[in-house]
């Protein structure tokens, strides 16, 4: 179950990840940006806390860890 939320959530994070207001002037571009990484970690950052609990007891989860980057 642990890795199954583990791989949603790197999607879902990915997806969401998408540049936005690229146009825009650097005010907009900056406020932005600032708005998708504060959304991200509010939604994510609860389960990137279990995760980082006990990396230990799963090679794969240690292996999706590394990819997302700490």
């Amino acid at each position: 179950m642990r890795l199954a939320a583990t791989d949603y959530a790197i999607a879902e994070g990915r997806a969401q990840g998408a540049l936005k207001d690229v146009d825009a002037d650097r005010q907009t571009r900056i406020r932005s940006q600032i708005e998708a990484r504060s959304r991200s970690c509010e939604r994510w950052l609860p389960l990137w806390r279990v995760l980082h609990a006990n990396p230990d007891e799963s090679p794969e989860i240690r292996e999706r860890i590394s990819t997302i980057g700490s």
